[in-house]
C-alpha cells in the first residue's frame, strides 16, 4: 500500500502499486489526475488518517474480528452474545447451559416412572379373570344348550309314546301346539333322521303344529334326499292356510319362502311370475283367490251343505272352502282337510267324525270302542259323496255317538253306509 495526493486540492488517498499511472477523479475537488503524479510529502507522524480513502483499486475487505469466550476461551463469531460451548452470556456473565442430546436421552420417560411390576401383575390378573369368565360363559352356554336339547328330546319322547298308543297328528297338535318356534326349529330338524319311525313322525307333527315363520330350513329339508318326505309332510301339516298367512307377512323374505312352499305342496311350477304373485303384499283373501286361480277353482264343490246319511238329514250345516288344491270341511266343533296328494277326498277317522258332529265326545275313549272312517269325495268337482265304514270293537252299543243315524253293528262286524253332502236349504 502507498499513499498518493491530489495535485489540485492535496487530498490524500491510499492505493496499491498496481494503480500507479491510472487516471482517477478526486472526490474532494472532482478534478482528474494521474495516480502517482504527486506523492505525499513525508511526515513523521500522520496527522489526519481519517481523510484517507482508497482510490484506483477496490477497498480491501474488512477482516472478521474473532473473539473468545471469557469463560472457556472458545472462539465466537462476531455479534454472538452467548457461548455455544459453555452457554456463558458475554454481556451479563450468566451461564445457561443448553441440554444436549445425551441429556435428553438420559432423562427418564413416563413409562420408566410407572410401576412395571404392578402393571405386569395387573395384566396377568386381568387375563386370568377374562379366561375364567370365558370358560364360565362357555360352560354355562353349553349347559343351557344341553338342557334345551334334553328338554326337546323329552318332548319328542312323550309325543312318540302317544303315537305308539294310537294317537294321531291332531292329538299331538291339541297337546303340543306352539312348542316348536323359530328359535329351536333347527334342533328339531336335526331329529328328522331318527331311526325310530314314531320319533320321526312325532318330530314332524311337532314342527307342523309349531309357531314358525322360518320356512327356508323346512324347504331345505324337503329338498334333501334323507329328509325330503318329512319336510314335505311338515309343510302339509302346517297347512296351506298358515302358509298363505306367511305369504302375506310384512317381511319380504318370509313371503318369498312361503310362496315357494305353496308351490311345492301343490306341485305348481315356481316360475318368476308365479312366485311374484304369491309373494305380493296383499290380504289373505286376495292371496287365497290368487292361489285358487293357479290351482283351478272348484266353486260347485264349495259352500254350505247339509249332511245326509242314508235318508237321514243332519240338523246342522257344514261349510266347505278351498285353499289351493286343499278343501276344508268345517262343522260347529271341528274342521277337516282333504288328504294331501289326493284330489278332493276327505278321510275322517270315525271318532273324529263323532266328536265333530256331536258335543261332549271323548275322542280317546271313543277310539277304544269304535274303528272306521268317513270318506267323502268329489271326483268331478260337483257335490260330495262317500261312505261311512264302522266297526264296534268292544261291547255292543245301544246308540252311536255323533251324527251316525243308524243301528250300531254287532261287535267285530263291519257296516258300510252311504253319506253325501247336499246344498243347504
Amino acid at each position: 500500500m502507498i499513499r498518493v495526493q491530489c495535485p489540485h486540492c492535496h487530498r490524500r488517498y491510499r492505493t496499491m502499486t498496481e494503480a500507479m499511472g491510472k487516471t482517477a477523479v478526486c472526490s474532494g475537488c472532482n478534478e482528474s489526475f494521474r495516480i502517482g503524479e504527486q506523492r505525499v510529502p513525508f511526515q513523521w507522524k500522520e496527522t489526519d488518517l481519517s481523510e484517507d480513502s482508497w482510490i484506483g483499486v477496490p477497498a480491501p475487505k474488512e477482516k472478521k474480528e474473532y473473539r473468545q469466550c471469557f469463560m472457556c476461551d472458545a472462539p465466537m463469531e462476531p455479534g454472538m452474545v452467548r457461548c455455544p460451548e459453555c452457554g456463558a452470556n458475554q454481556v451479563t456473565g450468566v451461564v445457561q447451559r443448553t441440554r444436549t442430546q445425551e441429556d435428553v436421552e438420559a432423562r427418564p420417560s413416563l413409562w420408566s416412572k410407572l410401576p412395571t411390576r404392578w402393571l405386569v401383575v395387573s395384566l396377568a390378573l386381568l387375563a386370568l379373570g377374562g379366561g375364567v369368565y370365558g370358560v364360565f360363559s362357555w360352560t354355562r352356554s353349553s349347559a343351557n344348550r344341553m338342557a334345551d336339547q334334553m328338554a326337546d328330546e323329552r318332548l319328542v319322547a312323550r309325543a312318540a309314546a302317544l303315537l305308539g298308543k294310537g294317537a294321531d297328528d291332531l292329538d299331538l297338535a291339541a297337546q303340543f301346539a306352539g312348542q316348536v318356534t323359530d328359535e329351536n326349529l333347527d334342533r328339531y330338524l336335526m331329529m328328522l333322521t331318527a331311526r325310530e319311525e314314531h320319533r320321526r313322525r312325532a318330530v314332524t307333527a311337532l314342527i307342523g303344529c309349531g309357531r314358525i315363520s322360518r320356512i327356508e330350513p323346512i324347504l331345505k329339508a324337503a329338498e334333501a334326499e334323507t329328509t325330503g318326505a318329512s319336510g314335505r309332510r311338515i309343510l302339509e301339516l302346517m297347512g296351506p292356510r298358515r302358509l298363505v298367512e306367511l305369504a302375506c307377512d310384512p317381511a319380504e323374505s318370509v313371503r318369498k319362502t312361503a310362496a315357494a312352499a305353496l308351490c311345492l305342496i301343490f306341485d305348481v311350477q315356481p316360475g318368476e311370475d308365479t312366485l311374484r304373485q304369491l309373494a305380493a303384499p296383499t290380504t289373505t283373501t286376495e292371496k287365497t283367490h290368487t292361489l285358487n286361480l293357479l290351482c283351478r277353482p272348484w266353486p260347485q264343490a264349495t259352500g254350505t251343505f247339509q249332511v245326509v246319511v242314508g235318508e237321514e238329514r243332519s240338523p246342522f250345516l257344514v261349510q266347505v272352502s278351498q285353499v289351493g288344491r286343499t278343501f276344508y270341511l268345517r262343522t260347529d266343533w271341528a274342521e277337516f282337510a282333504t288328504v294331501p296328494g289326493r284330489q278332493r277326498v276327505f278321510e275322517i277317522p270315525i271318532e273324529r267324525w263323532c266328536a265333530a258332529t256331536g258335543p261332549a265326545v271323548d275322542v280317546t275313549a271313543l277310539r277304544q270302542m269304535l274303528a272306521g272312517s268317513v270318506t267323502l269325495s268329489s271326483p268331478v268337482g260337483v257335490g260330495w259323496e262317500g261312505t261311512i265304514l264302522l266297526r264296534v270293537k268292544q261291547a255292543s252299543l245301544d246308540r252311536l255317538p255323533g251324527f251316525l243315524p243308524f243301528e250300531p253293528p254287532r261287535r267285530e262286524r263291519d257296516t258300510e253306509t252311504a253319506i253325501r253332502l247336499e246344498r243347504g236349504r
